[in-house]
């Protein structure tokens, strides 16, 4: 009787940890110094696709990042910034950072009608995207002062954070 229960036990167990999709995590009132460590926990800790929100939390203004995998197997993060209704005054802006400090961007049109194009940076380092974020507040006119509401919407993964520690938590991950 008490194998049968504990074999139940064990097979709810297992289809409760990987087959379940994990509820988003939220972080309240963090500051943009806070940043680096949840980026370092999407290249890290999540499968390639996991994404990273932060909102401002007096406004529409955010960022969105999301964990890639480069042809050669390297784990970077991307960051995709919308010429959208609520954005259509700071792209510009945010733009022309991006330029001046040297960032390679792209811009990728929708054919959308309320968000048109995408500003995108691809293929950045934990420390890279860092940076990327700290310009892009600045054209969105946000300081340091400013708070955000953190999302890290992204499934977590034994073998990515495996293989993250392996590497000895290296930029070349």
């Amino acid at each position: 009787m008490w194998t049968w229960v504990l074999v139940f036990a064990a097979i709810a167990l297992v289809w409760w940890l990987f087959f379940t999709k994990a509820k988003p995590a939220y972080y309240h009132d963090q500051r943009l110094e806070d940043l680096p460590q949840f980026l370092h926990s999407l290249r890290g800790g999540v499968r390639p696709g996991g994404l990273l929100f932060c909102k401002h939390n007096e406004s529409e203004r955010f960022l969105q990042f999301r964990k890639d995998l480069t042809p050669d197997g390297k784990r970077r993060i991307h960051l995709g910034f919308p010429n959208a209704t609520w954005s259509r005054s700071y792209y510009p802006v945010v733009r022309e950072l991006f330029a001046v400090a040297g960032v390679a961007f792209t811009e990728k049109p929708t054919g959308e009608e309320g968000t048109s194009t995408f500003l995108l940076v691809d293929g950045m380092t934990q420390v890279e995207a860092f940076r990327v974020a700290e310009l892009a507040c600045r054209g969105m006119g946000l300081g340091p002062e400013a708070r955000f509401d953190i999302h890290l919407d992204a499934a977590p993964s034994y073998t990515e954070w495996r293989d993250f520690i392996a590497s000895g938590r290296s930029e070349n991950f």
